[in-house]
């Protein structure tokens, strides 16, 4: 492509944003008014499992249940509000750090389908995103990976590789999320970023177009190679947020 048509490309991609940005609030609507009795059961639990909290393990996992019943309701807050494409974390949140608690989040149901993970070294790369967003964005990688092995007849060499790199003297990071699972038909490679677009039973079809959304936003990107029957691979682009020594 050239670079007239890559513009062409993205300009078409952030008016489909924009056109469906109209529809979240009230999809947002509709989901928060069943996360408000789950959000107020687990509340209850909490005040009368005082016994139980002291094992570590229920603990913790019931501290789970409440951190992401509250990053689900940012979540929803953040679709209702129609943020612009402009908006981000300025700050910035440490790539990193947010896919190792992603992983914590996933790592039994890869064990308990006999998937295999391997991360590149460790980064402390800071992005324009909030730990919500990129936390959110890893674990719709995930799900999508570990659907795409629900199709392979195969028990052994499941494998998810996730590769973090830096580009152009440290100003742009690289993700390339990758599986070795059922890959995807050629002719759907177009449609896989568009809302409400899904080959799954049960898929709402906005996993992958909130994470465009939510990389665009900021500068960054992110495109799909993928043979069908041998596996995807994702590729994330964003900016680097750079650290001023001496600032907080």
């Amino acid at each position: 492509m050239t670079q007239l048509e890559q513009l062409n490309e993205r300009l078409n991609r952030y008016q489909k944003i924009l056109t469906f940005g109209k529809w979240t609030s009230c999809i947002a609507h509709e989901i928060r008014n069943s996360l408000l009795p789950i959000r107020s059961a687990i509340q209850i639990l909490k005040n009368r499992m005082e016994s139980l909290l002291r094992d570590p393990k229920v603990g913790e996992l019931m501290g789970v249940l409440e951190t992401e019943s509250e990053r689900l309701n940012r979540f929803l807050n953040e679709l209702s509000e129609r943020k612009s494409l402009d908006d981000g974390d300025t700050q910035g949140t440490r790539l990193f750090e947010a896919l190792e608690e992603t992983i914590f989040l996933v790592q039994n149901r890869l064990k308990e389908k006999r998937i295999r993970l391997e991360v590149s070294e460790s980064s402390l790369i800071k992005v324009p995103l909030s730990k919500d967003q990129l936390k959110q964005i890893f674990l719709n990688l995930f799900f999508n990976s570990v659907d795409a092995f629900e199709q392979v007849k195969r028990i052994k060499g499941k494998l998810i590789r996730i590769e973090i790199r830096t580009l152009f003297s440290n100003r742009l990071v690289e993700i390339r999320f990758q599986d070795n699972g059922m890959g995807i038909p050629k002719k759907l490679l177009d449609s896989i970023f568009d809302p409400f677009f899904t080959t799954k039973e049960k898929g709402t079809g906005l996993g992958l177009y909130n994470i465009q959304k939510d990389l665009l936003r900021v500068g960054g990107d992110i495109s799909v190679n993928s043979v069908e029957g041998k596996g995807t691979t994702f590729i994330l682009k964003l900016p680097v947020v750079e650290e001023k020594e001496g600032c907080l």
